[in-house]
């Protein structure tokens, strides 16, 4: 995992398992310092999770306190979200569902620089009581704010969908849908509610794979289930780990010339899969699948950079160039 730098240049974290546990406020300073815009301000949408972690950042310092104690502040303690936080604590860890990618299990990510992004642990049943509060279903002095952060302030072009203060806000059957959702390294969230028919729901997953379609459907009747495919991850997996790194590519191929074959190849499980080998020292694994996924989708810029990534730690260094201009 690589990160944007001043004049070009890159920070490589030491774990890529835990990838922002380094990422200082001093790196995220010097990016924004020396990044040039591509396009002019307010010209496209596009969400960041870096604009949401350095608003957290930012609050925090606004503040005077760190942005998990003013989260836990203004948001938590009022709502009687007990188990809302940031840092782990006994009874966290102990009732803590461990987070898969692949199938595999994987480290929790911690986010301490860009926390607003993503850092907050909790339960389902705190998220249902903030959904609760979201919806006007439980009584709360942030009410108004609440109801703030629900209004329109930009539109996603060609999606029907629009933006509202940290919220994505779709037309559905029964009312608008006002959402959000994300994930870390083995986790998907999603939580939403319709003013209109007082439905909130909260959907968590502790695997890589999200649920939002099912989030969407108990709020919205005429949303499409997706179609659940086997992940062709697995058995590429079983490969390499029998058989290695050649034994993971061939395997990749005879799913592919096969014309029954409906597996899914999933960029996100296959780069986590790849980085599971690279952190375990397994540098030849870590390139079949990379380089598997830089096949499957030549399009992202992600996938060239983790292949340059494990390259360059196998001492293919042109290659590896290659492939890091390639995601640039």
């Amino acid at each position: 995992m690589l990160y944007l730098h001043p004049n070009d240049k890159y920070h490589e974290t030491p774990d890529p398992a835990n990838p922002y546990a380094d990422y200082t406020v001093e790196l995220m300073y010097d990016f924004l310092n020396n990044y040039t815009l591509t396009r002019d301000i307010g010209s496209e949408y596009e969400y960041s999770n870096l604009a949401q972690g350095l608003l957290g950042h930012t609050l925090g310092l606004k503040a005077g306190k760190s942005y998990e104690t003013l989260m836990i502040d203004r948001i938590a303690t009022p709502l009687g979200m007990k188990s809302t936080k940031i840092t782990f604590d006994d009874r966290m860890k102990k009732n803590l569902a461990i987070g898969h990618s692949g199938g595999v299990p994987v480290e929790n990510w911690d986010i301490p620089t860009l926390a607003g992004a993503g850092a907050i642990r909790s339960t389902l049943h705190d998220m249902l009581l903030y959904i609760g509060a979201n919806a006007g279903l439980k009584k709360s002095k942030l009410k108004e704010a609440m109801e703030l952060s629900h209004q329109v302030r930009h539109d996603k072009p060609g999606e029907g969908t629009r933006v509202g203060l940290g919220w994505h806000i779709s037309k559905g059957a029964e009312g608008d849908v006002v959402w959000h959702n994300g994930g870390t390294g083995g986790y998907r969230t999603f939580a939403g509610f319709v003013v209109e028919t007082g439905k909130g729901v909260v959907v968590l997953t502790n695997s890589d794979k999200g649920a939002d379609d099912i989030g969407f459907r108990l709020l919205n009747p005429d949303a499409k289930l997706i179609d659940v495919k086997k992940s062709a991850t697995i058995d590429i997996k079983k490969a390499a780990d029998s058989g290695g790194a050649d034994a993971a590519w061939n395997t990749y191929v005879a799913l592919k010339n096969d014309k029954t074959n409906t597996a899914a190849f999933d960029e996100t499980e296959l780069n986590n899969l790849g980085y599971l080998y690279l952190g375990s020292g397994k540098t030849k694994e870590a390139i079949a699948i990379f380089k598997i996924n830089v096949t499957e989708v030549p399009g992202s810029a992600n996938v060239y950079d983790s292949y340059g990534e494990a390259l360059m730690k196998d001492g293919q260094q042109q290659p590896a160039i290659e492939n890091y201009e390639k995601s640039l």
